[in-house]
C-alpha cells in the first residue's frame, strides 16, 4: 500500500491508473476503459495502438465480442445506416466490404448468406445486398433466392420480364422455353408452343402437329402454302411419310 508514479510498477498486471480517482483499479471508473497497453484508464476514444473500446467489458480489446461489432474505434451492438454486422470480423462494414459469400441484408443489419425469406429478398452479386426485386437482365429467384440470369431448371422455371421474376408457370399467350428457360411470345427453332401447357414442346401432344413456321403445336397445319399433319413425325410437313398420303380436306 503506497503511492506509485505508474500502475504497472504496482505488482499486479491488470491494475490501471485512474485519473478520475487517482487510484489503480482493476475497473475504470465511469465510462472509461482500461488499456492495456498503457495501463491507464481512458476515454472511449482514447484506446491506444487501434484497440477498440468494448463496454461490456469496460476494456479496450483488439477485437470485438459478446453480439458487438466494431466501428469508430468502439464496439456496438448495433451498427449504423449503411453499415451491416459482419460476423466473421465482427465489424461493422459496407456491403461491398461483406466477406465473400455473403449479402448485406437491410432486413436485419447483417451480412447473411441468404437474404431474409420474410422480407422477400434477393441476393445481388453486383451490389453485394439483399434486394427486395431485380432489375434487367436479372430476375428474381425463389430457389437460389439471387438475382440470377438464369432462372433454375431443377425444378423448371421461367424468367418472366414483365415482373422480372422466376415463375413456374408463363401468363397465357407466353409459353415457358426450356432452352432459356424464359417466359417468350415464340418458342426457339426446334421447340413448338403448346397451348395445353403453355410451355416449349419438342413433340406436340396426340392430334397436334408442330409448325416450323410459326412453332406452334397445331389441330390443323397450315393451308397456304399446303402442309400436313403427319402423325409419324407429330409435324406439319409439305409431304407425308412414306406409306401416308395428304388429305386436302383435313390437312392431315
Amino acid at each position: 500500500r503506497q503511492c506509485v508514479a505508474n500502475c504497472s510498477l504496482a505488482g499486479d498486471p491488470f491494475l490501471y491508473a485512474d485519473s478520475l480517482t487517482q487510484i489503480c483499479t482493476t475497473v475504470c471508473s465511469g465510462t472509461q476503459f482500461a488499456d492495456p497497453a498503457t495501463r491507464t484508464c481512458v476515454s472511449a476514444s482514447g484506446c491506444s495502438g487501434g484497440l477498440l473500446s468494448d463496454p461490456h467489458y469496460k476494456l479496450c480489446v483488439s477485437r470485438c465480442y459478446n453480439s458487438t461489432f466494431a466501428y469508430g474505434g468502439t464496439c456496438t451492438p448495433t451498427c449504423p445506416d449503411g453499415y451491416y454486422a459482419n460476423t466473421l470480423s465482427q465489424s461493422c462494414v459496407t456491403p461491398t466490404n461483406c466477406a465473400t459469400g455473403l449479402f448485406a441484408d437491410p432486413s436485419k443489419g447483417i451480412c447473411a448468406m441468404y437474404c431474409d425469406i420474410a422480407s422477400n429478398r434477393y441476393a445481388d452479386t453486383s451490389s453485394r445486398t439483399c434486394l427486395p426485386g431485380c432489375t434487367s437482365p436479372l430476375y428474381a429467384d425463389n430457389i437460389t433466392r439471387t438475382c440470377a440470369t438464369v432462372c433454375t431448371s431443377i425444378p423448371q422455371y421461367y424468367g418472366l420480364n414483365t415482373s422480372r421474376t422466376c415463375v413456374m408457370n408463363c401468363p397465357n399467350t407466353t409459353y415457358g422455353d426450356p432452352s432459356n428457360n424464359l417466359c417468350v411470345q415464340k418458342c426457339a427453332n426446334g421447340y413448338f408452343g403448346d397451348i395445353l401447357t403453355w410451355t416449349c414442346v419438342r413433340q406436340c401432344p396426340p392430334g397436334y402437329f408442330g409448325s416450323n413456321t410459326s412453332n406452334l403445336c397445331m389441330p390443323t397445319c397450315p393451308t397456304n402454302p399446303s402442309y400436313f399433319g403427319d402423325p409419324y413425325t407429330s409435324l406439319c410437313a409439305p409431304n407425308c411419310s412414306n406409306g401416308l398420303y395428304a388429305d386436302p380436306n383435313s390437312n392431315r
